[in-house]
């Protein structure tokens, strides 16, 4: 069956002109689409009859351990600051030394905006790039 462009729905894959050699055999499919994995990894079978192959796939879960330390313009760690990730998103408090971490549900790279609050008042508001490998060290007044 000859499948035109608009009868492909979100989330399939037209495979044209598949070599007859390939019919009723099992063969290995490796999926390179970002976020997103095969949830069978098993070999599947190139049917004849059909012009078409189920292949479900799932999102992989977005998320990226942030981490970095809260002191204060005399180097004293601030301890029990609320940091707050994109309002609410994601909260955590710093530590007795000022330190933190926390897993956020971003993609590494992705600008969130970042409030950090002491005694119920906010000492930062602004963005900040969300990286698992540069630290976020801030300086509060």
């Amino acid at each position: 069956k000859n499948r035109r462009n608009e009868d492909i729905h979100k989330g399939e894959a037209l495979f044209n002109s598949v070599p007859v050699g390939f019919h009723n055999k099992r063969v290995k499919v490796e999926l390179h689409i970002n976020d997103y994995r095969l949830v069978d990894s098993g070999d599947v079978l190139i049917s004849k009859k059909q012009d078409y192959i189920d292949l479900p796939v799932a999102g992989i879960p977005v998320s990226t351990a942030v981490r970095g330390s809260i002191v204060n313009a005399g180097n004293v760690p601030v301890k029990d600051a609320l940091l707050d990730f994109a309002s609410g998103l994601a909260t955590c408090r710093t530590n007795e030394n000022g330190n933190f971490s926390l897993n956020l549900p971003i993609a590494a790279g992705e600008k969130v905006r970042l409030r950090i609050f002491i005694n119920n008042e906010v000492k930062f508001n602004e963005s900040v790039t969300v990286s698992p490998n540069i630290p976020v060290n801030l300086i509060i007044e």
